[in-house]
Formats: structure tokens, C-alpha cells, sequence
């Protein structure tokens, strides 16, 4: 037989686990938006690098466009991260505000 713990969380009040999510949405998209834009940089000079060392070679074309297609991809798939994040944020953050101005009422009652 063991010994239960009782669950930390569950006591927690709900205002403050929302705003906990809402710094994690934050946080998240705020990375998401960097490594993005970082992606893009990159990409960018890595297919000049590639288009000028492909001069008329359709192989290395190819693979240049590939590259691209595979960079904008990514950047889909970053707005697409970002775009979940805010949506969690502005939830969060629904959350947080009833969650305060129910407490607020409860304390006015009592």
C-alpha cells in the first residue's frame, strides 16, 4: 500500500494557472516568431549562394527551387505555430480574466 499525495495542482487557483499559460503561449510564440524569421534569413542567402553557384545547370536549378519550395514550407509552418500560440495566448488569457473577476465578485460577497 503506498501513500497518496494529494495533487498540488488541483489547489492551484484557476487564475493563476491561466496566467501561467499565458506566459507559456507568449514565450512560445515570441521563439516560434524568431526561429522563424531566423529560418528565412537563412534560407534567403542559402539559395543565392545556390542560384549563383548553379549558373545554367538545370540539375542545380532543380535542386535550388526544391530548396525553396522546402523554405517556404517552413515558413507556412511557422506561421502556422505562431498562429496557434496567439490563439492559446488570447484563450489563456480569457480564461485568466473571468477566472479574476469571479474571484473578485466571490470576495465582494463574502
Amino acid at each position: 500500500m503506498g501513500v497518496k499525495l494529494p495533487d498540488l495542482k488541483a489547489e492551484e487557483p484557476k487564475e493563476k494557472r491561466s496566467f501561467k499559460w499565458m506566459l507559456g503561449f507568449s514565450v512560445a510564440a515570441v521563439l516560434v516568431f524568431y526561429g522563424r524569421a531566423a529560418l528565412t534569413m537563412w534560407g534567403q542567402d542559402q539559395l543565392r549562394a545556390r542560384m549563383a553557384s548553379s549558373g545554367k545547370d538545370e540539375a542545380k536549378v532543380g535542386a535550388a527551387s526544391e530548396f525553396l519550395q522546402q523554405i517556404r514550407l517552413g515558413e507556412q509552418l511557422g506561421w502556422l505555430l505562431l498562429t496557434f500560440c496567439c490563439m492559446g495566448f488570447l484563450i489563456s488569457a480569457v480564461f485568466w480574466i473571468r477566472s479574476l473577476k469571479s474571484a473578485k465578485s466571490a470576495g465582494s460577497r463574502r
